[in-house]
C-alpha cells in the first residue's frame, strides 16, 4: 500500500536527520490516505501521520531556533503548523475512538492493546502541542512573533492564553499517565512563567477589570445626583453602559475567585481592587442608574467577601491600614443599617441604593470573613504570661472589629422581613462569640494561615497525649499554660462579645423605642415562620447565655450576671413581687400586614376565667399582647434550659414572673398563637430533662396541659408534649409501665416520623428578576424538623420497652402514616447527602436499631461488664431486702415482659428483611458523629450476633465499613472503643463467612486490624477468641493471605496469644498459626530449635488443654512433610517423650497426629528415620497392627463411628511405618 510505503520512508528520512524529507512523505500518505474506500481504518492511521509530521516540525523548528540567520516568520510557522497538526490529529482519534469497534474474534485482550495505543498516541499529541505553544509564547517574548499572531489569540491576551492552553494539554497528559516526567517539568516551567505574569503584569484579566472598575466609579462620582437629575435623558444610556460594565467585570472577578481563589485573591490586592471594590460599595447606585437591575452593590462585597477567603489577602489589603479599615467597616455597617430607612411618608427611600438582602447578607459575610481572620491572628499571637489575669487584660482593646458594628449589623438585619438576612446574622452571632478556634469553624482552606504568624501558630499546635509524653517536661508545661490561656482569652472574648449583643439597643423608623439585641432575638423567635429558624434563634441565645454565665468554669457572680440581664425579660425581681411595668417591646404580626409595630404594654396577668369568656371570640389586643410577652418569656426559658439547665430550672421555678410559670405556660398552650403553643411545648420538653424543674411538669401533666399541647393539630406542638411525656416516663417507673400511655405515644412518635426535614425556598420581593448573586434562595436548612426531631426522640425513649421493640419490628403503624415505623427509619437513614439528617437525629436512629437487636439482660450483662460484682449477684443481694409478695410480684413481671433470645433473633430477622444492615451503613457514611458511629458499630456487632445474618451484613456493606472505621484507630478515648467494637464486629462476621466470596479488598482490609486487636491489652478474651478464630478462617483461602497476616506481625502476635489464660484463646492461637502452613516465613519461624521445642511441649500437654494439644500436633504433622522441620525435630530431646506420650495417650485423633509425624520423619530416611526407631516407634506400630488389624477387639471396645473411622486410618498409617522398618 502506498501509504504504508511513504508512512516508512518518512521515518527513515527521519532517523537519518533529513527532517525536510520526512515532511513531504508524512504529507503524501495524508493526501493518499483521503481516497481510501475505509474511512473507519484510516482516522488512526491519519492520527499516527499528523503526530509523525507535528514532532517533524518541532525538530525543524528546533533547528532553526538555533541558526543566527534563521527566519522569524519561518519559525512562527512549524510551531503553528504544529498545533494545527496535533489538534487534527486529536479529532480524527476521537473520531477513531467513537467508531472503533473491534470484533469479537479478537478477543478483549485486542481491545486492550487498541485502547492503549490510543492513549499513548494522545499523551504524544498534547505533549507536543503544549510545547509548541510554549515555544510559540516565547517567540512573542523575544519579538520574534510579534507580527504573526494565530487568529485564535488577541494582541492583548496570547501569551496568557498560549500558556493557560498548554497547562491544560500537559495536565491531560499527566492525568492519564502520571508517570511521564517530560510532561511534569514542563507543566512546573508553564506554572512558573504563568505566576510571573500575573503578579507583573498589568495586563491580567483581574489588573483590567480592576481598572475598569476604577474608571466606572470615577465617572459615577463626577456625575453627582443634581447633574444627573439636570440632563436625565442625555446621561440614561451612558448610565447604563457604564452599569452593565460594572456588571461584566465584577462577575469576571467573582468568577477568576470561585476558580483560583489563594492567586486571584492576592492579584485583586496588588491591582489595588481593595480600595477600588470599597469605594464603589459606599457609593449611591439605585436600580434606576442599573439597565439590568443588577445589585452592583452586593456584588461588590461578594467579591470582597470572597477575597477574604483567603487570610494573607485580609493581612495584607484590608487590615494594612486601620484608618481606611475602620472607615470601611463603618460604610458596611451604615449600608446594613439603611435595610428599613424611610422616608418621612413611610416609603423607602429610592435616592439611596436600596439594600435589600443581598447586599446585608454579602457584608456579614464579609464580617464572617473578617471576624474568622482576626480572631485566630489574636490567639496564636497572644503571647504566654507569667499572671493568667495579664493573659485577658487587654482583650477590649484588641477589638479591631468593632463589636458595636457587628452588634448593631445582626440587630439590623434580625429585625427585618428578610429571612436570608436573619439566617446570615445568626450565622455570623455564632462565630462572633463563639469561645471555639475560630479557623475550626470557617476557614476553606487549612494551609492558608498567614505566613506571618506560622511560627506562632507552630507553638500552639494541638497535639496529642502521645506526642506529649515524648516531650520534656518543661515543654509539655509550657504548651499546657500556652493551651489554658489560649483558651481563657476565647471564653473571655465570647463573654465580652455576647454581652455586648445582648446589651446593644438599635432603633429605626419601624420601632418607637430601643431594642436591646436579646429582645430582638426573643421577637424573632416568637414569630419566626419557620420551626427551624425559631430553634435556631433558641439556640443562638443559649449559647449567648451560656458564654455570659462563663460556661462550665462558671463563678456565682456570672450566674447573677446572667440572671440581672434576663430578670427584667423574665418579669422577674428579687423582692419576690411580679413587676408592675416592662419594657420589653414585642412585636405583633397581623396575617394582613408582614410590617411590625412596637407594642409599649403593661405585665398584666391574664386570669382563666378571662380566657373562657372569651370563647370562640377575636383575640383582644391586650391579650395577644399577654400572649407575646409570654411567648418570649417561654423562648427565654427554654434557652437556658437548653444552655444551662441550673438557671432554667430557676427561671421555671423563680424567675418567670416570680414563680407563676406553669399557669403561664398553661395559657399558651390554650392560646390560639401556634408559635406560642410551640414555644411552650418546647419549653416543657426541654423542662422534662431537667431534674430540678421536673416537678413543674409534672403539675402540667396532672392539670391536663400537656393533654392540650399533645391534641393540637400542629404536630410542631404536639411533638414537644409528647417528647416531655416520654421523658417523665422515662424518670418515672410507675408510668413507664403504663401499656396504653406507651402505645398511646408510639403511636404520636409514627406520625411525627412522617415529616420530611425542611427544605424551605424562599423568594426575594423581587419576583422573576435574577443577577448574579442570584435574588432567588433556595434555604437548605439540612436540620430536620421540629416534629421529626421530637418522634425520634419519643422513639429512642420507647425502644427500651419490650413491648415496644416487638410490635416496631413486626410492623407498627398509625393510621395517619403512609408507612410501618421500621420502614420509615430505614428510609430516613438511606437519604443522599445532599439531605442526610443531622448528628442527633442520625445518633437516634442508630440508638433505636441497637436497642431493637438486644435483650434487656444482655444489657444489663453489659453494664455489670467489668465490675466486682455480677448482675446475678447483684439480684441475690436486692432480693435480701424485699419480701416474698414483692419477689413474686416481680418475677410475674419478668415472664410477662420476658425478651427472650429467640424473641431477638425473631427481632433481628425482621430488621434484616428490611435491609437495616445497608440503612445503618449509610448513615455511618455520610458525615455522622464519633458518638453515631460508636453506637452504629455496637449495633452492628449485635446483629453479627445471629450466624445467619452474617453473610447478608457482608452483602449490605458492613464488613467494607467496619474496615474504613478501623483505619481512623486512635490511641485513646472514645475513638479507640470505637476501633475495639469495629474490629470485633468484623471478627464475628468471618467466623462462619466462606472468606473465598470476600472480594481481595475486604480480605485483605480485615487483616491488620483484626492483628491489632488480638495486641491490645484493652481487647477482652473474648474479642481476642473471635479474632483469631476468624484469621484462621481467612487463612486458609492462598498462600497471599497468609502472607499478608505474616507482614502485619501476625507470628508473634499469634505467638503471644498462645500463652493466653484462656484455654480457647490458646486453641484459637494455635489454630490460627498451623493455618499459616506452608509459607515459607512461617516454616522458617518453626525450623528454628527454641520454636520447635516450644510446639512439641504444647502436643504433650493434652491432659491441661486438649483443643491446643491436638492443633499443636497437627501442625507438627503438616509441617514434617518438609525435611527443614523434620530434621530439627528427629534431633530435639523431648523428641522420644513426645513420641512415646502421645502413642500411649489412647486418643485417636491424637495417635492419628503422632503416626503421621512419623510416618513423614521415615519417609525422609537417614537421620529422621534413626530417630524414630530409638524412640521405640516401630515396636508400637507392629504392636499396634497385630493388636487391631482383625477388628475383633475394636468391637469389644465399642468404638463410635467416628472413632471406628479413625481406628481403620491409624492402622494404615502404622502398616506403612512398619513397612519402612530398616
Amino acid at each position: 500500500d502506498a501509504v504504508d510505503e511513504l508512512k516508512l520512508k518518512g521515518n527513515l528520512h527521519f532517523q537519518k536527520g533529513e527532517i525536510a524529507e520526512s515532511i513531504k512523505c508524512y504529507s503524501e500518505a495524508i493526501q493518499n490516505l483521503s481516497r481510501r474506500k475505509k474511512q473507519g481504518e484510516n482516522a488512526l492511521i491519519l492520527a499516527t501521520l499528523l503526530s509523525n509530521r507535528a514532532m517533524c516540525r518541532l525538530k525543524l523548528f528546533d533547528e532553526r531556533s538555533n541558526e543566527t540567520q534563521s527566519s522569524t516568520f519561518d519559525a512562527y510557522r512549524e510551531l503553528r503548523d504544529c498545533i494545527e497538526d496535533c489538534t487534527s490529529a486529536l479529532v480524527s482519534l476521537d473520531d477513531h475512538n467513537d467508531s472503533h469497534v473491534v470484533p469479537s474474534s479478537t478477543g478483549r485482550e485486542a481491545e486492550n492493546k487498541s485502547r492503549t495505543s490510543s492513549r499513548i498516541l494522545r499523551c504524544k499529541l498534547m505533549y507536543r502541542r503544549a510545547r509548541a505553544r510554549f515555544c510559540l509564547c516565547n517567540l512573542g517574548n523575544t519579538g520574534m512573533g510579534a507580527k504573526h499572531r494565530m487568529e485564535d489569540y488577541s494582541v492583548e491576551d496570547d501569551e496568557r492564553k498560549l500558556l493557560d492552553d498548554a497547562a491544560r494539554d500537559l495536565l491531560s497528559v499527566i492525568s492519564i499517565d502520571p508517570k511521564e516526567k517530560q510532561a511534569g517539568k514542563l507543566l512546573t516551567i508553564v506554572r512558573a512563567k504563568l505566576n510571573d505574569l500575573r503578579t507583573s503584569g498589568d495586563g491580567s484579566l483581574i489588573h483590567e477589570s480592576v481598572r475598569s472598575i476604577r474608571r466606572c466609579v470615577d465617572y459615577i462620582t463626577a456625575n453627582n445626583k443634581k447633574e444627573m437629575e439636570q440632563d436625565e435623558k442625555n446621561h440614561a444610556e451612558d448610565r447604563n453602559i457604564k452599569s452593565d460594565n460594572l456588571e461584566h467585570d465584577l462577575k469576571l472577578l467573582i468568577g477568576s475567585l470561585s476558580s483560583e481563589p489563594a492567586s486571584s485573591s492576592m492579584e485583586l490586592g496588588r491591582a489595588n481592587g481593595v480600595p477600588t471594590l470599597f469605594e464603589l460599595v459606599s457609593l449611591n447606585i439605585s436600580y434606576a442608574a442599573t439597565k439590568s437591575k443588577t445589585n452592583i452593590r452586593a456584588m461588590a462585597l461578594h467579591t470582597l467577601s470572597s477575597a477574604s477567603s483567603h487570610d494573607p489577602f485580609i493581612t495584607e489589603y484590608i487590615l494594612q491600614n486601620p484608618t481606611s479599615f475602620q472607615n470601611w467597616m463603618t460604610d458596611i455597617s451604615n449600608i446594613i443599617l439603611s435595610m428599613n430607612s424611610k422616608d418621612s411618608n413611610g416609603q423607602q427611600n429610592n435616592n439611596i441604593a436600596p439594600v435589600d438582602g443581598e447586599a446585608a447578607v454579602a457584608g456579614l459575610g464579609l464580617f464572617l470573613r473578617l471576624a474568622t481572620h482576626i480572631f485566630t491572628f489574636l490567639d496564636e499571637t497572644a503571647p504566654t504570661t507569667e499572671n493568667d489575669k495579664d493573659a485577658t487584660s487587654n482583650i477590649p482593646s484588641q477589638s479591631i472589629l468593632d463589636p458595636a458594628i457587628i452588634c448593631h449589623a445582626c440587630i439590623s438585619c434580625l429585625s427585618s422581613n428578610d429571612l436570608r438576612c436573619q439566617r446570615a446574622a445568626l450565622d455570623l452571632l455564632s462565630v462572633y462569640t463563639s469561645s471555639d478556634r475560630p479557623h475550626d469553624l470557617f476557614s476553606t482552606e487549612k494551609d492558608n494561615i498567614n505566613k506571618k504568624i506560622n511560627a506562632k501558630l507552630n507553638k500552639f499546635e494541638e497535639k496529642t497525649e502521645a506526642e506529649l509524653r515524648n516531650m520534656p517536661p518543661r515543654v509539655v508545661a509550657a504548651y499546657r499554660k500556652g493551651t489554658y490561656q489560649r483558651n481563657l482569652r476565647r471564653r473571655q472574648r465570647s463573654k465580652l462579645y455576647s454581652s455586648t449583643f445582648c446589651t446593644s439597643s438599635t432603633t429605626s423608623e419601624n420601632y418607637k423605642a430601643m431594642r436591646t439585641g436579646l429582645e430582638v432575638l426573643l421577637s424573632l423567635a416568637v414569630n419566626a415562620v419557620s420551626p427551624s429558624l425559631r430553634r435556631q434563634c433558641v439556640s443562638t441565645v443559649s449559647r449567648l447565655l451560656v458564654n455570659i454565665s462563663g460556661g462550665e468554669v462558671g463563678t456565682d457572680s456570672d450566674i447573677d450576671d446572667v440572671k440581672t440581664l434576663v430578670g427584667p425579660i423574665l418579669g422577674w425581681n428579687k423582692d419576690g413581687e411580679n413587676n408592675k411595668k416592662h419594657t420589653l417591646t414585642i412585636e405583633e404580626i397581623n396575617e394582613d400586614d408582614e410590617g411590625k409595630e412596637e407594642i409599649h404594654h403593661e405585665d398584666q396577668q391574664m386570669n382563666q376565667s378571662k380566657s373562657n369568656n372569651q370563647g370562640d371570640g377575636e383575640t383582644s389586643v391586650e391579650d395577644l399582647t399577654h400572649i407575646n410577652i409570654n411567648a418570649c418569656r417561654a423562648a427565654l426559658t427554654s434557652s437556658l434550659l437548653l444552655g444551662k439547665p441550673e438557671l432554667g430550672a430557676w427561671a421555671l421555678t423563680e424567675g418567670w414572673s416570680n414563680g407563676d410559670a406553669s399557669s403561664e405556660l398553661r395559657l399558651l398552650a390554650l392560646s390560639k398563637s401556634h408559635p406560642a403553643a410551640a414555644i411552650s411545648s418546647e419549653v416543657v420538653s426541654a423542662a422534662a430533662s431537667v431534674e430540678k424543674a421536673r416537678h413543674i411538669v409534672t403539675q402540667l401533666f396532672h392539670n391536663g396541659t400537656l393533654k392540650i399541647l399533645l391534641s393540637n393539630s400542629n404536630s410542631d406542638v404536639s411533638s414537644g408534649a409528647a417528647s416531655a411525656v416520654a421523658k417523665l416516663g422515662l424518670a418515672d417507673k410507675a408510668r413507664s409501665a403504663d401499656e396504653g400511655e406507651m402505645f398511646e405515644l408510639l403511636g404520636v412518635a409514627a406520625d411525627l416520623l412522617e415529616n420530611e426535614p425542611e427544605n424551605v425556598k424562599f423568594n426575594d420581593n423581587l419576583k422573576g428578576e435574577k443577577n448574579a448573586i442570584s435574588t432567588e434562595i433556595e434555604i437548605n436548612n439540612h436540620s430536620t424538623s421540629s416534629s421529626l426531631h421530637r418522634g425520634l426522640e419519643i422513639l429512642n425513649y420507647l425502644s427500651s420497652k419490650t413491648i415496644v421493640k416487638e410490635e416496631i419490628a413486626h410492623g407498627f403503624k398509625s393510621p395517619k402514616a403512609s408507612c410501618t415505623v421500621l420502614e420509615r427509619l430505614v428510609a430516613l437513614s438511606n437519604m443522599d447527602e445532599s439531605n442526610h439528617l443531622g448528628a442527633i437525629e442520625s445518633f437516634a436512629i442508630a440508638n433505636i436499631f441497637s436497642q431493637l437487636a438486644v435483650s434487656l439482660e444482655t444489657l444489663r450483662r453489659e453494664a455489670f461488664a467489668g465490675k466486682d460484682i455480677t448482675s446475678e449477684q447483684y439480684d441475690q443481694l436486692q432480693a435480701l431486702g424485699k419480701s416474698k409478695e414483692e419477689k413474686e410480684a416481680e418475677q410475674k413481671k419478668a415472664d410477662e415482659t420476658e425478651d427472650s433470645p429467640d424473641c431477638v433473633r425473631e427481632r433481628i430477622q425482621k430488621m434484616m428483611d428490611k435491609n437495616v444492615p445497608r440503612a445503618m451503613v449509610n448513615l455511618m457514611e455520610f458525615g455522622s458523629s464519633e458518638k453515631t458511629r460508636g453506637q452504629l458499630v455496637v449495633g452492628m456487632i449485635r446483629f453479627a450476633e445471629q450466624e445467619s445474618c452474617r453473610g447478608i451484613m457482608i452483602q449490605q456493606g458492613c464488613l467494607s465499613s467496619c474496615i474504613k472505621l478501623c483505619k481512623e484507630k486512635n490511641s485513646t478515648g472514645s475513638e479507640k472503643q470505637i476501633f475495639l467494637n469495629a474490629a470485633h464486629c468484623m471478627a464475628k462476621m468471618l467466623v462462619t463467612t466462606n472468606p473465598s466470596l470476600l472480594t481481595v479488598t475486604q480480605r485483605m482490609g480485615c487483616i491488620k486490624p483484626l492483628i491489632l486487636l488480638i495486641r491490645d491489652t484493652d481487647a477482652t478474651d473474648l474479642h481476642v477468641f473471635e479474632s483469631l478464630l476468624s484469621i484462621t478462617n481467612i487463612a486458609s483461602v492462598d498462600n497471599e493471605t497468609k502472607s499478608k497476616i505474616i507482614s502485619e506481625k501476625g507470628i508473634p502476635t499469634l505467638s503471644y496469644a498462645m500463652f493466653s489464660e484462656h484455654d480457647m484463646v490458646q486453641r484459637a492461637a494455635t489454630e490460627a498459626m498451623t493455618n499459616l502452613y506452608p509459607n515459607p516465613k512461617f516454616l522458617k519461624y518453626l525450623a528454628e530449635p527454641e520454636h520447635l521445642k516450644l510446639w512439641v511441649a504444647f502436643s504433650t500437654d493434652f491432659d491441661e488443654n486438649f483443643e491446643r494439644a491436638r492443633a499443636a500436633c497437627g501442625c507438627l504433622a503438616m509441617a514434617t512433610q518438609d525435611l527443614e522441620i523434620a530434621i530439627p525435630l528427629g534431633k530435639q530431646n523431648k523428641f522420644h517423650e513426645m513420641v512415646k506420650c502421645l502413642l500411649e495417650c489412647g486418643n485417636l485423633e491424637l495417635m492419628h497426629r503422632i503416626l503421621t509425624v512419623i510416618l513423614n520423619l521415615v519417609e525422609h530416611g537417614h537421620q529422621c528415620k534413626e530417630a524414630v526407631l530409638s524412640s521405640g516407634a516401630f515396636a508400637f506400630c507392629e504392636a499396634y497392627v497385630e493388636t487391631y488389624q482383625k477388628g475383633n477387639l475394636a468391637q469389644d471396645i465399642k468404638f463410635s463411628s467416628f472413632d471406628q473411622g479413625l481406628l481403620a486410618i491409624t492402622i494404615d498409617i502404622a502398616k506403612e511405618i512398619v513397612k519402612n522398618k530398616p
